[in-house]
């Protein structure tokens, strides 16, 4: 179908019959984080396919190749995903931009891998615990977190002088990195994760980190660790309900519909 609807600009609606198909005028532009021609070659992806999209291709560079963008960014998107938060008019104190901008431009211990999905999930981490703007202190934490989450190296070769920068090898890098979300799946289950939204994950991946590492064993200390002042044990009861089908109790979280055990 996307065929035809490339070659002859006709294609089928749901619903529709092969004898009253649609016309569109369009252009269209893909997207890929893998080498197509390499699936091509694995007979993973239809070659007749590749050749009518591939008419021009560009090739953008990680993000850590550009880290000028990141803080260039970084306004736009704390104001948008603090709307997302019901949070107006959200903004990052200048102190803590000035120490965002000097870690995302200068400390090559993070490779921004994630490149800007891993930004915007540092972003909404810290839109998310944050009061009426992103202070310093936030930044200074996140910062910290990022480092331990995704600080990579190869190991050193031998012969040579290994470089002062705390490592981890790719397959540890990898299960620090998703440990809480790999645990907040496992409370909410992988389909109902899945359908939160960015924001959502987020919060839910912090209350589980209060828990697990903050060893938050009462609704008081969960709020206060997560939320601050911003919410009262009744109000993360009724939130934990509607928003994630979830309750506290024992010193964990666990489905709405679930008896104590």
């Amino acid at each position: 179908m996307l065929l035809t609807a490339l070659d002859k600009g006709t294609f089928i609606p749901l619903g529709g019959t092969a004898a009253s198909p649609e016309h569109s005028h369009f252009q269209l532009i893909c997207g890929t984080n893998r080498s197509l021609e390499e699936s091509v070659q694995a007979g993973e992806f239809r070659r007749d396919l590749f050749n009518r999209i591939n008419t021009w291709h560009f090739e953008l560079d990680p993000l850590r190749k550009h880290r000028k963008d990141i803080t260039d960014n970084l306004k736009t998107q704390v104001s948008i995903i603090g709307r997302k938060c019901g949070k107006d008019n959200f903004q990052i104190q200048k102190d803590a931009e000035d120490l965002f901008r000097e870690f995302a431009e200068k400390d090559l211990q993070v490779t921004w891998d994630g490149n800007f999905r891993e930004l915007n999930a540092m972003i909404t981490r810290m839109v998310v615990r944050s009061g009426e703007s992103i202070d310093k202190k936030i930044v200074a934490e996140e910062i910290a977190e990022a480092r331990r989450r995704y600080s990579v190296k190869a190991a050193p070769e031998t012969g040579t002088t290994q470089p002062d920068i705390p490592c981890a090898t790719p397959s540890e890098n990898h299960v620090e990195a998703t440990s809480h979300a790999v645990a907040a799946r496992s409370v909410i289950g992988p389909d109902a994760y899945d359908r939160l939204s960015l924001v959502e994950q987020a919060e839910l991946d912090l209350l589980v980190k209060a828990i697990t590492e903050g060893h938050a064993t009462s609704q008081q200390e969960l709020c206060q660790k997560v939320y601050g002042d911003k919410l009262t044990p009744g109000g993360l009861s009724r939130r934990l309900k509607s928003q994630f089908k979830l309750r506290f109790a024992h010193g964990r979280l666990m489905p709405v519909q679930q008896r104590d055990g």
